[in-house]
């Protein structure tokens, strides 16, 4: 049984402290569990190592939490990271044991999920189905039990053929998020992070529909640069100006509009990750 910063709130100190001495020094990176010496990711800096099992004997916490921290702060400022590692530490009780709080996460995104896609439609209610099965799962291991490798390949097999069957960007991206949570965090580690990764993005198409940016704007736009490369970039030297540069002088309206999705696009999946970070969170701070 794990003790979350082995009992002693020092670990914990000296873990944070890490972490803010490569933010500071700019060496943090994203991506899951990477340490090579000079660049770390955020759960990677709090131990000085890439090794599962230097992060359990080190820090006390199971790990399917040093991936969570790293998927869940990808999309994050350096700022933004440093906060809610801070707070997501400082959540946890000195000597708790953190190794089947992954499932309370898992659940709590699928929660939401299962929300959402209610309100999608008629054809949502079989990948909703899966949905519950695999919440069950996770509350057997909550419950102190151990669900069968067969039956976690059940519900997996029934999230993704309830994924197939839909069509729309957004709920095929919410059936990925489902099939993410089909596994047990205890014996797989990366699948809470992976969870909360896809919860954390939102597909690119439901972003168009969403600010109406049209096949025609994409389009127009690859054809309005390619016409400034042409124009003032091809075969001569560099004179301070790139593409956009020359788009915002040239064609000012169709600049605009291309600033405004893009600002668009960044505030979805922005909005998006916080709400996953935020889980991981508020089950963090429920702990007792």
């Amino acid at each position: 049984m794990l003790a979350a910063f082995n009992s002693k709130p020092e670990v914990r100190t000296a873990a944070l402290a890490r972490l803010n001495e490569r933010f500071k020094a700019g060496t943090l990176t994203p991506g899951a569990m990477f340490f090579n010496g000079k660049l770390a990711t955020p759960a990677a800096a709090l131990i000085d190592s890439s090794d599962g099992q230097v992060w359990e004997a080190q820090l006390g916490l199971a790990q399917w939490m040093a991936f969570a921290i790293d998927y869940a702060t990808a999309r994050f400022s350096g700022e933004r990271t440093i906060a809610l590692v801070g707070e997501l530490l400082g959540s946890v009780p000195l000597g708790s044991d953190t190794g089947r709080l992954g499932c309370r996460v898992v659940n709590e995104v699928l929660a939401s999920v299962a929300q959402q896609l209610a309100e999608c439609g008629e054809q949502t209610r079989p990948l909703i189905a899966a949905c519950e099965d695999i919440q069950k799962l996770h509350g057997e291991i909550l419950a102190g039990g151990a669900p069968s490798p067969a039956a976690w390949r059940l519900v997996r097999k029934k999230a993704v053929q309830a994924t197939d069957d839909l069509s729309d960007p957004l709920e095929k991206s919410l059936g990925a998020c489902v099939e993410g949570a089909a596994w047990n965090p205890i014996q797989s580690p990366t699948s809470v992070g992976d969870v909360l990764r896809l919860r954390g993005q939102v597909p690119v198409e439901h972003v168009n529909k969403l600010f109406g940016w049209t096949d025609e704007d994409d389009k127009r736009i690859r054809r309005l640069l390619g016409e400034m490369h042409e124009k003032y970039l091809k075969d001569k030297p560099f004179a301070g100006k790139d593409v956009f540069m020359h788009l915002r002088e040239d064609h000012p309206e169709a600049e605009a509009r291309l600033l405004a999705y893009t600002k668009f696009q960044k505030g979805e999946n922005a909005r998006a990750a916080e709400q996953a970070a935020q889980q991981l969170l508020h089950v963090a701070q429920g702990v007792q």
